[in-house]
This record gives structure tokens, C-alpha cells and sequence, in this order.
């Protein structure tokens, strides 16, 4: 599943945000029962700056499963 994106709370230090106090999931790819969820942190935001949250466009190639 892609879900949304959180902009990482617009602040990030290595690999903790504020985001984590608010959503299990904030960035990146879980995988939970052989499902999968990429959030990703986005592009923008609200307030006109990101400190230690880099933007992010993500782009998935899907490929056919032979079976």
C-alpha cells in the first residue's frame, strides 16, 4: 500500500522525528504479514522550511509476478 506522507514533521535528526511520536508508520517501507506500506515524507510543506528532513519524490517500478 502507498500511503500519504508526513513530511517527517518538517524536522529530522538521523532517523528519529516528531512524526514517530504521532504515527507508528512515518517513513518509509513496513512490512507487517507479508504486507507492505511506504510512506514517504514528501516534498513540501506548510512552514517554508525542512530541517534534516530532506524532500523525497519516490518512484515504484512494478513488475508482473510469474507464477
Amino acid at each position: 500500500m502507498l500511503a500519504g506522507h508526513t513530511h517527517a514533521a518538517q524536522f529530522k535528526i538521523g532517523s528519529w522525528s516528531p512524526s514517530a511520536w504521532m504515527y507508528n508508520e512515518w517513513s518509509g517501507m513496513y512490512e507487517q504479514d507479508g504486507q507492505r506500506l511506504y510512506v514517504s515524507e514528501g516534498t513540501g510543506g506548510s512552514i517554508p522550511f525542512r530541517l534534516g528532513a530532506t524532500p523525497e519524490i519516490i518512484v515504484f517500478t512494478l513488475h508482473k509476478l510469474n507464477h
